[in-house]
């Protein structure tokens, strides 16, 4: 059953504990191995290590920004080293790479 985040945590979303709950969530969830796996695909979804093309309507500079913004939100929240996150921008960035191998559109 679907519940709310304060709910579910226990303390209040807006409030410090209830932010650094939140966070400790968010790197729970995304440093497991399925984790890892959602935010790699994540990263290549809203383009996130790519430039948005030149040729974008202000409506969809607008939604790929907002795509970009979501995944911004999900990496900020992770509780990681200088090291844990350099890791997960490489494996981010590679697979950026094998998706536009695999497409053809180096």
């Amino acid at each position: 059953m679907w519940q709310t985040v304060s709910r579910l945590l226990g303390v209040h979303r807006g409030g410090e504990l209830g932010q650094k709950e939140l966070r400790r969530v968010y790197t729970d969830t995304f440093t497991a191995d399925e984790g890892q796996a959602v935010l790699a695909d994540l990263s290549v979804f809203t383009n996130f290590y790519s430039a948005n093309g030149q040729d974008l309507s202000p409506y969809e500079r607008a939604y790929a920004d907002g795509m970009k913004n979501v995944y911004a939100r999900i990496h900020g929240l992770l509780t990681l080293t200088q090291t844990e996150r350099a890791h997960l921008e490489s494996a981010a960035r590679a697979e950026l790479i094998e998706k536009q191998t695999l497409d053809g559109s180096e």
